[in-house]
């Protein structure tokens, strides 16, 4: 099973870079989950410590807005990640993870991916620049979205939340 978690992995850009040894040393440490369509895989609120990577089906990511309303802030497909902040902050997740239709994911856990990249720190170096570069990218692309949809700066408390509807 580790082989073929390997070949998934190989093709995750999240894991770029990585020798065929590094990648099977990853492999190693996750475990596959099946969810059935309508089941929330994460749960907004809930502090996370986990990598997801979906090898089948589909997930959409949510959360309720200030009115109660449930907003679908992504689909997510066949090789998408998620969790990856959760993955190195430490805090309550924002959204909600749910599975849209059966799906299959891959799960790698912070603590022993920890362990893995003390004893690697090449490897480590390596996830961890891919997950900045991953995050870098989401932000500049939600200030481009914020320029183009004329959304002001705001000096109040929780004025982006409340824009963005999750406040």
């Amino acid at each position: 099973m580790s082989a073929e978690i390997a070949l998934v992995l190989e093709n995750v850009p999240l894991f770029e870079g990585l020798s065929a040894e590094e990648l099977s040393s990853i492999a190693e440490l996750c475990h596959e989950e099946l969810h059935a369509a309508n089941e929330v895989i994460c749960r907004a609120g809930e502090e996370g410590a986990h990598l997801y990577i979906l090898t089948s089906g589909q997930v959409t990511v949510e959360t309720v807005t200030a009115a109660g309303e449930v907003k679908q802030l992504a689909l997510l497909h066949q090789g998408d990640l998620f969790g990856d902040f959760a993955f190195i902050y430490v805090g309550p997740r924002i959204a909600a993870i749910r599975a849209s239709q059966p799906c299959t994911v891959l799960v790698l856990s912070r603590e022993s991916f920890e362990v893995l990249a003390e004893q690697h720190p090449h490897l480590g170096f390596l996830v961890m620049r891919n997950i900045a570069l991953r995050v870098c990218w989401r932000l500049r692309e939600l200030d481009l979205t914020l320029l183009m949809s004329g959304a002001q700066e705001s000096d109040e408390p929780g004025g982006l939340l409340r824009w963005l509807g999750l406040r």
